[in-house]
Order: C-alpha cells, then sequence, then structure tokens
C-alpha cells in the first residue's frame, strides 16, 4: 500500500469516527464546541523518524479541505500537531500538554509502538480518546479491555510476518531466513510466536 492511500484511508476513518464521536459526546466535551472539534496527534517531525511526520502534515492538509466543504456537523476540524521526536517520554509530556493545557477532544494517528504505549495509561486513566495509533502491534488488540479508550490502526505485525514466511515458504522453500527486528515494543511484540 503506498503512503498516499494509507493516509487517505486512515483520514476518512478519522473522519467517520469523528464524526461519531462528536454525536456520542456532544458539546460540553473538551475540545468540541458548536463550531470546532480540536484533535491532537503526537508524531516525529523531527528525530530519526522524522520522515514519518508527513502523516501529520497530510492530516493536516486533509482537515483543510474537509474545513472548506463546511466541516463535520457543521463542525471545523483544528489538527494540534506535536512533536515526539519519536522519543516516548517525549510523546507522554506532549500527550499531556495537548490533554491539559491545549483541551483537545482526543489524540489521533499516533506514530509507533513504544510512543504510543507511552501516553496509553495516562490516556485512559484521563477517559481521552487515543484513536488509530500507527502501530501493528498485537497489544492494541490484546490490552483492548485493560485499555478501552485506545484503539490501534495498522494490519498486526504477527500477520504481516505469517503471509511473508507462507509466501517464502511456497516460493523458495529451501531458503534460509535471517530476521532483524529492533530492540524496542515495535519489534518484541510479545504475541508473535518464535516460528512460524
Amino acid at each position: 500500500m503506498q503512503k498516499r492511500q494509507f493516509i487517505t484511508m486512515l483520514s476518512g476513518a478519522m473522519l467517520t469516527g469523528v464524526s461519531g464521536l462528536v454525536r456520542a459526546q456532544g458539546a460540553g466535551t473538551p475540545g468540541v464546541t458548536d463550531r470546532e472539534i480540536k484533535i491532537g496527534s503526537t508524531g516525529p517531525l523531527s528525530g530519526p523518524a522524522a520522515g514519518y511526520g508527513v502523516v501529520g502534515k497530510t492530516m493536516s492538509a486533509w482537515f483543510d479541505l474537509v474545513n472548506a466543504e463546511g466541516g463535520v456537523n457543521g463542525r471545523q476540524l483544528k489538527l494540534v500537531l506535536a512533536d515526539d521526536g519519536y522519543s516516548p517520554p517525549k510523546t507522554l509530556e506532549q500527550s499531556r500538554r495537548l490533554v491539559e493545557r491545549d483541551q483537545v477532544a482526543f489524540l489521533a494517528a499516533q506514530i509507533g509502538s513504544s510512543t504510543g504505549l507511552a501516553s496509553r495509561s495516562y490516556l485512559n486513566n484521563a477517559k481521552v480518546p487515543q484513536l488509530f495509533v500507527s502501530s501493528g502491534s498485537a497489544t492494541w488488540l490484546d490490552d483492548a479491555a485493560k485499555f478501552p479508550w485506545s484503539m490501534g490502526w495498522l494490519p498486526l505485525y504477527t500477520d504481516e510476518g505469517r503471509i511473508l514466511a507462507r509466501h517464502i515458504l511456497q516460493t523458495r522453500p529451501n531458503a534460509k531466513i535471517a530476521m532483524f527486528y529492533q530492540n524496542d515494543d515495535a519489534g518484541k511484540d510479545e504475541s508473535c510466536p518464535t516460528r512460524y
């Protein structure tokens, strides 16, 4: 899937979620007024993963288009982007700022497993939705009962691994396979089986 397709799908799903959230929560919810819905997002606008900062910038451009066409239920969407530099402690700090100072209705499209997990407990304790986290870690499904205010977005990394392994086994049955992974939450998905 190309980045453009991914971002279009994410934006469309988010707008559907925003519309439902506004109907469910209505006025009186922090970040939601009769005229505006304030949405927060943390992402790597700097640092080692700064290339993924394009997701937040593209969301902002998409929201501008939605706003030019009348917004969502007559409300304008306002995206407040916060740079976390792809650093989990900074993600938590920026998430707190978005909730406590900027008064966003929810956070959307945070980039990364370890960064999303860094703010998950805080957001759930504050009952602030954490929607469409860009992570394929199974923890977003496995811990749904414990963290009902959080939701992942990407296909599970384990499912991607199984698909790739099946393809290799079918097309190159005698191939030797090496596996590299990050030494963090993105690379160590606990639900990932050691064998396919």
